[in-house]
């Protein structure tokens, strides 16, 4: 028998079980020097960004910004910081990144519903329209409309989060 065919958008192959250990022992042990520099190098940047920059700057670096490591960082350098200065930009920083981070997080989850409304009516499209039942294999009809509906669909809503939904 030959193994199911499997989609990974975000990584290349792999054992889910096994990514998913990986995650979590990721997330256990201690930041390495690097780790501890790529993120003092990130609080940096995000400390100096301007407001409206941190959406777009949470959004492409949301596992190294949402971690609690992340923030216990945030707090050890402003424990470490005798400037008063500093330790306000480091703590406004904080509250700013957990605004932003709940925000982007209720926008993905938006766009999620979206998605799911977007492959439900592909999805419908396949199947008998006096049944609703699937025939398999579809129907010549039933593809055409599939393929209708996907077409149907805005080109920018077909994207990593239509193919999750449908991996989903």
């Amino acid at each position: 028998a030959t193994p199911p065919t499997s989609l990974f958008l975000s990584s290349q192959g792999g054992d889910e079980a096994a990514r998913r250990q990986s995650r979590f022992e990721g997330m256990q042990r201690e930041p390495s020097a690097a780790d501890l520099a790529v993120m003092d190098d990130m609080i940096t940047k995000l400390s100096n960004a301007k407001p409206y920059e941190l959406p777009n700057a949470v959004s492409r670096a949301i596992r190294v910004v949402s971690s609690p490591q992340f923030f216990l960082r945030i707090a050890e350098k402003a424990d470490e910081s005798t400037d008063p200065v500093e330790k306000e930009k480091l703590g406004a920083l904080a509250e700013n990144l957990v605004n932003t981070i709940q925000a982007v997080v209720s926008m993905t989850e938006e766009s999620l519903d979206e998605r799911a409304k977007d492959v439900e009516r592909v999805v419908k499209a396949a199947s008998e329209p006096d049944s609703g039942e699937f025939l398999v294999p579809l129907s010549k009809e039933r593809v055409d409309a599939m393929r209708k509906a996907v077409e149907e669909l805005e080109q920018g809503d077909l994207n990593e989060g239509f193919l999750s939904t449908v991996d989903a």
